[in-house]
């Protein structure tokens, strides 16, 4: 199928489905970019709510206590308070290791945005210097740093390996031009990649998109598990984690998305990866809906998401590889492709199918999608 033939197919469902999507009438509609009032999801965004203090517990980063996680690192990045002075820090003092690796980083190098921890560089080709120190005079982080070298990322960004090099190149301007946000605007990782795009050179962006659209996800980067109880959790650094001895609770309609190796995801090993935890019957509901369109009682509600993505989600030009990823990354696009904060040309194409999606049929979306082999 070629991108001609997604758009003539989506244009047919979306003719034969135009009541059910557009059902809400001209009395709730609202301007194209229009943000509804809505309660967002702490699983998919997970920053503590905005009380005077910087995160449980005490002064610390966005959402997090003591400013663990990505963005630990990001404060630190150039105009900040302790900003790093060069593209990488000396990698002086004790060094940390991971299991399976000979290397050793320091904690300095390792929370530093200019140098990328390469655990196991024989892992995936030579990084552009872009992905592997990023651009100091610029303000521009190492890609690898958020993303790693892989491009799998965490729940608080995005995972990039295997998206198209268009695809990404559109992201990055719509980034640059602010056609995309967040729904959150305490949701850091966002803020700080429109920071990024907008330092990067076009050249820059180039090699980015080429080195990450040739890697493929990991298989075993996410586990996901149906389970009615889980973890008990707290929002810390942009990411869900569990809090120590604090046993378990009902899952909810969440998804509940935690490190295997808490520590090891702090040293940003690229082979600890991620438990996915969704509601019993989630993964029946949610394949209904991504090949069909139809809820559990056979009504439709949306536009089967393979009629784009294709039969095996793994996406068509610059429509993207959605099978695997992490579920907590891809809520949040559904959700700011519901409110507005994602817009643009590609984004268009997508308001309509998701319009409708409540925030249960939405875990059963991504739960089911965040199963798939990559």
């Amino acid at each position: 199928m070629d991108i001609r033939r997604c758009w003539t197919n989506f244009a047919l469902s979306a003719a034969a489905s135009a009541a059910l999507l557009f059902a809400a009438g001209a009395a709730g509609a609202q301007t194209p970019d229009a943000a509804p009032a809505r309660t967002l999801p702490v699983w998919a965004y997970p920053v503590a709510p905005a009380t005077g203090r910087r995160g449980p517990g005490g002064p610390g980063g966005p959402g997090g206590r003591g400013g663990r996680g990505a963005f630990r690192g990001a404060r630190r990045g150039p105009g900040a308070p302790g900003g790093n002075a060069g593209n990488a820090a000396a990698d002086t003092g004790p060094k940390e290791h991971v299991p399976g690796s000979s290397a050793g980083y320091s904690k300095a190098y390792i929370a530093n945005l200019y140098s990328v921890p390469d655990w196991f560089p024989n892992s995936h080709p030579p990084m552009p210097d872009v992905v592997a120190h990023g651009d100091r005079a610029n303000g521009v982080a190492a890609c690898g740093y958020c993303h790693l070298p892989t491009g799998a990322g965490r729940p608080e960004n995005e995972s990039v390996a295997g998206l198209s090099k268009e695809y990404i190149l559109d992201e990055l301007n719509d980034f640059r031009d602010g056609s995309r946000h967040s729904s959150s605007p305490r949701m850091g990782s966002v803020s700080f990649m429109i920071r990024v795009a907008k330092g990067l050179t076009p050249d820059e962006m180039q090699q980015a998109a080429a080195y990450f659209s040739t890697l493929q996800l990991p298989d075993n980067w996410i586990q996901v598990k149906e389970a009615a109880t889980v973890p008990v959790t707290r929002p810390e650094g942009a990411m869900m984690v569990a809090v120590p001895n604090g046993g378990t609770e009902p899952i909810g309609d969440r998804v509940i998305e935690v490190s295997v190796d808490q520590a090891r995801t702090e040293l940003r090993d690229t082979t600890s990866g991620f438990i996915a935890y969704v509601p019993p019957g989630s993964l029946a509901r949610g394949q209904r809906l991504v090949t069909t369109g139809r809820d559990a009682s056979g009504q439709p509600v949306t536009i089967a998401c393979t009629i784009c993505h294709g039969q095996d989600l793994h996406g068509i030009g610059n429509v993207p590889h959605i099978a695997g990823r992490s579920p907590s990354q891809m809520a949040r696009q559904i959700i700011d492709f519901q409110t507005g904060a994602r817009s643009g040309g590609w984004a268009e194409l997508m308001k309509a199918p998701v319009k409708n999606l409540t925030d249960t049929q939405i875990v059963d979306v991504v739960a089911y999608l965040a199963s798939l082999k990559p």
